[in-house]
């Protein structure tokens, strides 16, 4: 069996993933993007998610260990992450991605975060180098688009209290209308209480 293209995740649960296409319907009506409606590409409902750690090419081994291995998230609690603004990456000057985002990752978010990367690097799994930033991706330009700091901060947006209930190992499967996200496995966080 060849190589996946993985990553770890978090998927929107229903109510967020309403909220969330709410979000992009409204977004898409302001000038800023409506200007650039031909480049934009719009992230599909089943592709939203907030990405922990990508992973790229694995063997199915790798995979397998990954497997056994992310049942221990269970010692983390589920809990939200506020996502509170449009931030456009990798900066504003020129931009290739829309996101909503939040400020800091809350210190829970942050635990598992710095689990998965320990996890990953146990596995000899290389871990970005890039401080994390919790975000989602809502919307990919076809070619770099330059926005003006002052366009994005009079963006009123409602801000998200985004459910963080399980993490997903994601793979990646390119296609001709762009990657496809398919969950391997779905591993829940512990309950409060």
């Amino acid at each position: 069996m060849g190589k996946k293209r993985i990553f770890l995740g978090i998927r929107p649960n229903k109510k967020n993933l309403e909220q969330l296409i709410e979000m992009q319907k409204t977004l898409q009506t302001y000038g800023l993007f409506y200007r650039h409606k031909r480049d934009c590409r719009w992230t599909r409902e089943h592709n939203l998610h907030l990405t922990m750690h990508f992973i790229g090419s694995a063997e199915q081994s790798q995979i397998d260990s990954l497997q056994r291995r992310l049942p221990d998230i269970r010692m983390h609690v589920r809990h939200e992450q506020t996502l509170d603004h449009i931030r456009m990456l990798p900066g504003t000057t020129w931009a290739r991605v829309g996101a909503l985002g939040g400020q800091v990752a809350n210190v829970q978010l942050l635990a598992v975060w710095n689990h998965l990367a320990l996890l990953l690097q146990n596995l000899n799994i290389e871990v970005e180098k890039r401080p994390f930033y919790p975000h989602m991706t809502l919307l990919r330009f076809r070619k770099p688009v330059r926005f003006e700091k002052t366009e994005l901060e009079m963006l009123t947006l409602q801000c998200l209290q985004f459910s963080v209930e399980s993490v997903c190992l994601y793979e990646s499967i390119l296609g001709r209308e762009g990657s496809r996200y398919e969950i391997i496995e779905d591993f829940p966080l512990a309950l409060l209480g």
